[in-house]
């Protein structure tokens, strides 16, 4: 009985941990060689996002101003990059 106390306890602890995203997010960030990087984005939810509502703030080399600013587009779909 105490074991499955335990258990079920551990599993409700578990659960209630688990942190829902409901927006896009950077899932990967990759540095080549040069000025060759790029990063993955990725949507969590279950419907397609417009990515026209987005950007991207580049800050160079430490920089806490004039980020160069990149404005998305496309479309991502439900649990895809």
């Amino acid at each position: 009985m105490r074991k499955t106390i335990l258990a079920l306890a551990s599993i409700a602890i578990s659960t209630l941990s688990y942190g829902q995203c409901e927006d896009v997010f950077i899932s990967e960030y990759t540095e080549g060689g040069g000025n060759n990087k790029a990063v993955e984005i990725y949507n969590p939810t279950a419907n397609p996002i417009d990515l026209s509502n987005y950007t991207l703030k580049r800050y160079s080399n430490g920089s806490t101003t004039n980020p160069d600013i990149l404005q998305l587009s496309g479309t991502i779909n439900p649990y895809d990059v």
